[in-house]
């Protein structure tokens, strides 16, 4: 489980990165657990969330993620299936060795700047992938 002291340390520094661009803040950093694609949060600005495990096919903005880059149905297809359910982004941090995800919620979000948001969150790949290198599921 993640130390408190680095917990809150990682959420000044999302919070500080993040201010004039979502508010409230609400992320989890998720890393597969599994070979059944089951996640679990090793952080979350909601400390009640922590050490939760998760299906994939409970992640719907990972899963919008996946078939959107499988090509396995067309992206008017997605939007359907997906509609109403726009409440929150997933970000992948790695994939290709050990499955990390960031999952933004923006449910009650008082303000967004979409176009801002997406920029930084590309810019700050490399950022946040060290802000989390340490932080583990185990």
């Amino acid at each position: 489980m993640l130390l408190i002291d680095t917990h809150s340390k990682i959420q000044h520094d999302l919070e500080n990165f993040f201010c004039d661009m979502i508010s409230p803040l609400n992320i989890k950093y998720l890393q597969c657990s599994d070979s059944w694609l089951n996640f679990k949060t090793v952080f979350a600005t909601n400390i009640e969330e922590l050490d939760t495990v998760t299906s994939v096919y409970n992640i719907p903005s990972l899963m919008r993620v996946l078939l959107e880059k499988s090509n396995i149905i067309n992206e008017q297809s997605i939007n359907e299936l997906f509609t109403g359910n726009s409440t929150e982004i997933c970000f992948i941090l790695d994939w290709s060795t050990q499955k990390k995800i960031l999952v933004f919620s923006l449910d009650g979000a008082k303000h967004f700047a979409d176009m801002q948001f997406s920029k930084e969150i590309i810019l700050a790949r490399e950022y946040l992938i060290e802000l989390f290198s340490g932080v583990t599921n185990e």
